[in-house]
């Protein structure tokens, strides 16, 4: 690998300084011909003419070096030029609509869908396999955070989450959870900590919030230290500089160019900004868990609900984690009995699987029912000062 980057230098220093060959200028004095990963090279360039001079350097470099570039991985995109234009473009596969690149698409909107689709698919399949086990509260809350999360957040970085994806994810965690439809608790209770009723279940839309923010924190640190302008941060000042600069009190740049209609994406990350009120020095100092841990900590303090119970007791530390699970369904109220598990109805089936009696509640299964009564009465006589 480290010598075929020392081979291919020369060639991305040709295609840098070839007056023939045009790259996509982005506002302000950034230019991009090209980009590279490893042996991944993604050539950015503005016209047909230029593409057409890029491969006439790339046919020399391959007689000179002996490497040729591989045509059955090679792809174009173009921004629908003319039908001439088109036809002198290299014989490859050109399409006019979205292309992965290292994992991201770019492209018209429809393939950004396409994509947010695609890994919504991963993370339903996976979500699926994982609900095959019987597992508890704390092995569930484990997975969420080491198998689900990470199928959403590379995407999440680059692409903001839709408001129907957030809640289709959100449903599918609390599904996972709660492992019936009908016991559900919401991510907002299962987001918390132990000690404050939930079960530390990562709220994976706010995790997808705060990452798609993480680009502002170059642009911050930049602005603090008077830096060079990067193109990442160009772009920032171009579509939103004078709006987030406004947000956030610090002083305006209107001598750099500024977008009338900023970008959907750059838009929708200022949003971001508002929603969670994130001040200059959090986005400078950006660390994610510690701002997700802010926000869970601000939705707690407006959360009255979890006061008044000793969680100290449901999760005993010495209890094993089913016994703490059984412990937390029965403070929140969701325990599998038959009255949580199906409407009640004339045949009786809501009836209790002891006395057949009464409906099957969590007081009278453990409580009120005769058989389980017996029991109580039985462990009192036996062991009375216990």
């Amino acid at each position: 690998m480290f010598l075929f980057l020392l081979v291919a230098e020369p060639l991305a220093m040709t295609l840098k300084s070839q007056n023939d060959i045009q790259g996509i200028k982005i506002p302000g004095k950034h230019v991009i011909t090209f980009c590279r990963y490893a042996d991944d090279t993604t050539l950015t360039l503005a016209n047909a003419s230029s593409v057409k001079a890029a491969f006439q350097h790339v046919v020399k470099y391959e007689q000179a070096c002996g490497l040729q570039i591989n045509l059955k991985k090679t792809n174009g995109l173009h921004c629908k030029p003319s039908t001439a234009s088109l036809n002198d473009l290299p014989p490859i596969p050109w399409t006019n609509l979205s292309l992965p690149l290292l994992g991201i698409v770019i492209g018209s909107p429809s393939g950004i869908s396409s994509e947010w689709n695609r890994v919504l698919s991963r993370f339903k399949t996976e979500v699926k396999k994982l609900s095959a086990y019987t597992l508890t509260h704390n092995a569930k809350a484990l997975l969420a955070k080491s198998k689900l999360l990470p199928l959403i957040t590379y995407t999440a970085y680059i692409y903001p989450l839709s408001a129907h994806l957030r809640r289709e994810i959100s449903n599918k965690i609390e599904n996972f959870i709660a492992g019936d439809s009908r016991l559900i608790l919401l991510i907002d209770t299962l987001e918390l900590p132990l000690n404050q009723g939930g079960y530390t279940v990562p709220n994976i839309t706010l995790y997808c919030d705060i990452l798609y923010v993480k680009p502002l924190a170059e642009y911050c640190q930049h602005r603090k230290e008077k830096t060079e302008l990067t193109p990442a941060c160009t772009l920032i000042e171009y579509n939103i500089g004078l709006q987030l600069s406004r947000l956030l009190s610090i002083p305006f740049r209107n001598y750099l160019p500024h977008a009338e209609s900023p970008n959907q994406l750059y838009s929708h990350a200022l949003v971001l900004c508002k929603k969670y009120n994130l001040s200059f020095e959090e986005l400078r100092n950006f660390q994610t868990l510690a701002i997700y841990n802010s926000q869970i900590a601000t939705k707690r303090n407006s959360n009255p609900t979890t006061t008044g119970t000793q969680w100290q007791n449901i999760h005993f530390s010495i209890l094993p984690n089913n016994f703490c699970t059984f412990n937390y369904r029965s403070v929140w109220n969701t325990s599998p009995v038959m009255a949580k598990l199906h409407t009640p109805t004339p045949d009786g089936v809501t009836l209790c699987v002891l006395c057949h009696t009464r409906q099957e509640t969590f007081s009278h299964l453990f409580f009120e029912c005769p058989t389980t009564y017996s029991i109580w009465e039985y462990i009192y006589i036996t062991s009375p000062n216990e």
